[in-house]
């Protein structure tokens, strides 16, 4: 017998020189080029999670970095982080010993929902005022300044299911002739958005306890919650549409999984599932997107695996991609998803 998989999941900058105004720094680098003890202020970067950096260059890590301080709304950060950086452009200058004369300073500031005034001085000189923007509390904090040696467990592990329908799943199902059924719904957020729009939407869910304690109230009377054996508790055909999204990755039998589907659904069907095709288009850059390493993930597809698993219970497969990222000069989809006609 086999077991439906719960919808599971765990769930990473500007400047000016101290004669200008103050002024907002958006999340990048921009330049600052001051003069500081034994080195160089390259730019000021604030990232989304808090972290304020200085990044610049000398010859003395130590001298670089006990010559900053930085404030943020007036209370003064200790350095959480001091480190080397590779800049094989000083070896001109310096030789080729000089590759990591490159040095870096961070302050982690604490989550704050408005803009503060943040101002960087060099020896008790300031060398930069500027708005630190408003940073929330990251996924992971922990993951920053952790003093424990972790574990494949402590990052790659479980969550609470998400308490809100993905926008991308929304609208590729809104229209889906009704009844639809949500095959694994975690809490069952696209059931309850389905159902503010008018579409006859249910659930199917392990019958577990975590499911339990997160199953939104607004849904409970529309999700059946059962021990995860096939077939479901439900009859042929009994819904027009089925929605599958990010469910079979963690099934061990994705094709007896999908047979099911097929059982259920009489017209129409969505799967969705991690697009692995983003692997190697960010390989070169060193990107790996996180959902893709979950820990209980078993089945890892491309868009020609997917149809291919498809292909026996279909008339006609439309595919897409959502959750595209970009970044530097990068960009992929982390998601592949299939409108199946029966």
């Amino acid at each position: 017998m086999k077991r439906a998989a719960l919808r599971w999941y765990s769930t990473l900058f500007g400047s000016v020189r101290a004669a200008q105004p103050t002024r907002s720094l958006p999340f990048g680098e921009v330049p600052v080029g001051e003069a500081v003890e034994d080195g160089y202020v390259d730019v000021i970067a604030t990232h989304a999670d808090g972290t304020i950096a200085v990044l610049g260059w000398s010859k003395s890590l130590e001298t670089f970095h006990r010559a900053l301080s930085l404030t943020v709304a007036g209370v003064r950060l200790e350095p959480t982080h001091v480190f080397r950086v590779h800049r094989p452009d000083l070896a001109a200058v310096f030789g080729r010993e000089a590759t990591f004369f490159g040095a870096a300073v961070e302050w982690i500031a604490s989550p704050r929902n408005t803009e503060e005034t943040a101002t960087l001085q060099a020896g008790g000189r300031v060398i930069a005022s500027f708005t630190a923007p408003p940073a929330d509390e990251p996924a992971y904090p922990h993951l920053r300044n952790e003093r424990r040696v972790l574990h494949r467990q402590d990052i790659y592990s479980s969550g609470p299911p998400i308490p809100e329908a993905s926008i991308a799943v929304l609208e590729l199902t809104r229209h889906l002739p009704g009844p639809v059924l949500d095959f694994g719904c975690g809490a069952g957020a696209l059931v309850r958005a389905l159902r503010s729009e008018g579409v006859d939407a249910y659930g199917l869910e392990l019958d577990d306890e975590r499911i339990r304690q997160h199953l939104l109230d607004d849904t409970r009377p529309w999700v059946t919650l059962y021990d995860g054996r096939l077939p479901t508790p439900f009859r042929d055909g009994q819904f027009r549409s089925v929605c599958c999204s990010e469910v079979i990755e963690h099934l061990p039998d994705p094709v007896a999984a999908v047979e099911e589907l097929a059982r259920l659904a009489s017209e129409r069907l969505v799967v969705t599932v991690p697009d692995m095709s983003a692997i190697p288009r960010g390989y070169h850059h060193g990107i790996v997107p996180w959902h893709l390493l979950e820990a209980t993930h078993l089945n890892f597809f491309t868009q020609s695996s997917l149809e291919s698993l498809l292909t026996p219970i279909a008339s006609k497969i439309e595919m897409a991609r959502f959750g595209q990222v970009k970044c530097d000069h990068v960009s992929y989809f982390t998601n592949l998803a299939a409108v199946v006609h029966r």
